[in-house]
Formats: C-alpha cells, sequence, structure tokens
C-alpha cells in the first residue's frame, strides 16, 4: 500500500508538460524547479527533500525514515515512468531522472537513475 502510494505521488510530482522546443536541459530544469517548490513532502517511509537538475537530469533526494527495500521500488517506479503518458515523452526527450536515497546519517544508500534505456519499449 505505502509503494503504491510512494509510486502514484513521484510519478505525479515528476509530470511534466510536453512542449517540444524546449531542450532538456531547460525542460529538467523547470522539473526541479516545480518539485522543489512543493518540499519537502512525507511518501509514506520517504520523505524527498531535495530536487536539483544538471544538465538534462533531474535529480531527486529522498531521506529514509526505515529500511524499505529500494531496489524494488525503483523497478515500481520505472515501470510506472515508462508507462506515463506525460512522463515517457520527457524519456524520449532525453530527461533522467536521479533518484538518491539517504539513510539515517545522511549517508548515500541508494542511487538509481531512471532513463528511457530502462524501458522495455
Amino acid at each position: 500500500m505505502l509503494r503504491t502510494t510512494v509510486i502514484i505521488f513521484v510519478s505525479v510530482m515528476l509530470n511534466g508538460c510536453q512542449i517540444s522546443p524546449i531542450k532538456s536541459n531547460g525542460l529538467a530544469d523547470y522539473r526541479a524547479t516545480v518539485i522543489s517548490s512543493q518540499l519537502p513532502q512525507e511518501l509514506g517511509p520517504l520523505t524527498l527533500v531535495d530536487a536539483k537538475s544538471k544538465s538534462n537530469i533531474v535529480t531527486l533526494v529522498f531521506v529514509k525514515k526505515k529500511t524499505l527495500n529500494m531496489d524494488s521500488l525503483v523497478e515500481k517506479i520505472v515501470v510506472s515512468f515508462c508507462g506515463n503518458i506525460e512522463i515517457r515523452p520527457l524519456l524520449e526527450s532525453g530527461i533522467s531522472y536521479r533518484i538518491i536515497t539517504l539513510g539515517k546519517n545522511e549517508k548515500v544508500e541508494s542511487l538509481n537513475v531512471i532513463s528511457l534505456a530502462k524501458c522495455s519499449n
């Protein structure tokens, strides 16, 4: 239940406009700015604390409140992103999402990248 909530929230937060003339770097910056304006966001066992962009990558930083299988969660997010009618075009335009998870001591516990290459079709 919590994983589904997290996946849905992250998908909604990352939905972007589909304006084709904007270069992917500018679009990544726009997405990070929009997401940052709504922080922090409690997402069950995770808190989204930062969103920033560099080049065509949107980096999302989460803090874990308890043990969570991030690999399994990221796999579900990849499926969600790749199938989403608003996020898929962003991936196709060259945008990637870097998901960083910090543990209790604010040390990086996981780093995952979601890009078009992760989509099977």
